[in-house]
């Protein structure tokens, strides 16, 4: 599936759609306020979007956004990423929460923080175990389980971090984007497993 979200349109497309891809993609939507971070589903089902106030769900099936959560804690949703086909997962200020968005309202059934920093990025590990989290001056991960989280140390710099992303062909490495630098690591080399 593909998704294209830009300030007036959402556009989505699906794999046979992209198989012989016509001159131009029809709009699915046309939200209401623009979304700025999006997120498959596991199962590519559903698509999260949010804005710095919102989190929405769009269904491709039936071509509906819904506004599912808006957070009451004054901060701006930075990132966000999807554990399953109801959990999402994202990251505003210095915290991380864990929306559990498969009841009739959506709820904030966990959280992580707070962190000296804003969380800039967020990435699950194929296994969706653990957690990693960029903020700008350091790059933590989380297990989720456990509530446990392990700094980086050495990736610990005055530099801001891009985004810290776990690479998903296996399950104990992580990219690091330091600045305009890359970096790889594994968690082996840091004792969280």
């Amino acid at each position: 599936m593909l998704a294209v979200a830009a300030s007036d349109v959402l556009v989505v497309a699906d794999h046979s759609t992209l198989k012989y891809p016509p001159p131009t993609l029809p709009p699915s939507c046309r939200p209401a306020e623009e979304h700025n971070i999006s997120a498959w589903a596991t199962d590519n089902s559903t698509l999260y979007l949010a804005s710095s106030h919102t989190i929405s769900r769009y269904d491709p099936s039936s071509k509906q956004l819904a506004t599912l959560y808006m957070p009451d804690d004054g901060y701006l949703i930075q990132c966000l990423v999807v554990k399953d086909k109801s959990t999402v997962i994202y990251g505003a200020g210095c915290n991380i929460h864990v929306l559990e968005c498969g009841g009739q309202k959506p709820k904030v059934a966990q959280s992580f923080g707070p962190y000296k920093h804003d969380i800039l990025s967020l990435s699950l590990s194929n296994d969706t175990t653990l957690l990693a989290c960029g903020l700008s001056n350091a790059a933590y991960v989380q297990t989720l389980r456990l509530a446990h989280k392990q700094p980086f140390e050495a990736c610990s710099q005055s530099r801001p971090f891009q985004y810290a992303h776990f690479i998903h062909m296996c399950v104990h490495a992580s990219w690091l984007g330091l600045g305009t630098s890359f970096s790889c690591t594994t968690l082996l080399d840091h004792q969280l497993l």
